[in-house]
């Protein structure tokens, strides 16, 4: 892959945080403006027309909410990837209002609830009331993780990668979830300490890999033209079948080779790099392009790495951040990125928060970015939506 000629192009300033509304019945709508009326603020309220519009609302990071109103027949299906878009994590998500019953037999995250009909005056309470930072206290179980593996609770999420100087949508990652009975869907330092201590790291790369070639299968992320990045432990990366078993499901899911990026992740220390050079060697001669997950100061000493036969680098979200501030991370940042280019390789920043970080990394000599300055983790259904607004240089309006 290559990139176009630069441009200094970096995305726009987010735009003021409004209540997002989603209801299936017009008594919610009109109930909703009556009470935005007599609080003075009737333009301030967003309506989503659809639940795919409103996941794909709750998703774009250029755009904030306050709170998501939603009613969760109105939501149906995609009620969890509302609910999942709803962590609390870089101050992005809305505080959540359910309007009428909650939904049966389904974990929600802590929530305001306004009975069916509304009194007078519920909007203002409603609007006042803020979800707490959520989430469980600490890992899993071993038996949880066992379970939720065991009932088809792996969910996946894909963070798109895009080129620094043109702004083209070049990939994305694919990022595992765990559905938990109380805590609902749990990101992986809430699960991954389970999964390991129980020896459950292969059951998850399966069924991750089940989840998301089936949803490439189903065509709408492979008409798109961007690969998947796929992570992938050591030990996994080492099995001597791994490259005939990515073979047979990447035809199954008409997934090409050259489609699918195996990222090798920081979980494990690499004891033996010529037999981790043999397993990306036999995955390149396939076709499938191979990353190095995570290189920083803090994580493995990547020398011995860069000389292997990886595709590309993606730079450590801490090390990205701490550019900003120390001129040993920017001094240690171009060695290593001239070190990757002079190997052949293409260089991913994470963390690309906002247009400074943007502008940083370009200038250091990353070729792409990822990051929530770009896009939130996403649900299948919403990537479309992203990659549409992202390449026609617009956002969905707030």
């Amino acid at each position: 892959m290559t990139c176009a000629t630069p441009r200094q192009e970096v995305p726009p300033a987010p735009r003021p945080a409004r209540p997002l509304l989603l209801c299936g019945d017009a008594h919610w709508q009109a109930a909703t403006g009556a009470e935005l009326s007599a609080l003075g603020q009737r333009d301030a309220l967003v309506v989503a027309d659809s639940p795919p519009d409103a996941v794909a609302r709750l998703a774009i990071a250029p755009q904030r909410f306050s709170h998501l109103l939603v009613q969760p027949d109105a939501a149906g299906e995609l009620l969890g990837d509302m609910l999942g878009l709803t962590g609390r994590g870089h101050g992005m998500a809305p505080s959540l209002v359910l309007l009428g019953r909650q939904p049966a037999g389904k974990p929600v995250p802590p929530a305001a609830i306004v009975d069916d009909p509304p009194t007078p005056g519920w909007l203002a309470p409603a609007l006042a009331w803020q979800s707490p930072a959520g989430g469980s206290p600490q890992p899993i179980s071993g038996d949880d993780a066992r379970r939720a593996l065991a009932e088809g609770g792996v969910r996946v999420l894909y963070q798109p990668m895009v080129w620094l100087a043109d702004r083209r949508p070049g990939g994305m990652e694919a990022l595992a979830r765990l559905e938990h009975p109380v805590w609902g869907r749990l990101e992986p330092a809430r699960f991954l300490p389970a999964v390991e201590a129980a020896g459950l790291l292969h059951e998850l790369t399966r069924a991750v890999v089940a989840r998301a070639f089936a949803e490439w299968h189903a065509g709408q992320l492979r008409e798109l033209g961007m690969g998947i990045g796929l992570n992938l432990p050591l030990d996994v990366l080492l099995l001597p079948g791994l490259a005939g078993w990515l073979d047979a499901r990447c035809a199954a899911a008409q997934l090409t080779p050259f489609n699918l990026v195996v990222e090798l992740t920081e979980t494990q220390p690499v004891l033996d790099v010529p037999a981790l050079g043999v397993a990306v060697a036999a995955l390149r001669q396939r076709g499938y392009r191979v990353s190095i997950d995570d290189v920083g100061p803090g994580q493995r000493d990547p020398t011995a790495l860069l000389r292997l036969p990886f595709t590309s680098v993606k730079l450590d979200m801490a090390l990205v951040h701490h550019a900003a501030e120390s001129a040993d991370a920017r001094a240690y940042l171009r060695r290593l990125i001239d070190t990757a280019h002079t190997a052949g390789m293409i260089v991913v920043a994470e963390g690309i928060e906002d247009g400074d970080i943007w502008g940083r990394m370009q200038a250091l000599g990353a070729d792409a970015g990822q990051g929530y300055g770009i896009a939130r983790p996403l649900p299948a259904v919403a990537v479309p939506i992203w990659h549409r607004a992202w390449t026609d240089g617009v956002r969905i309006p707030a």
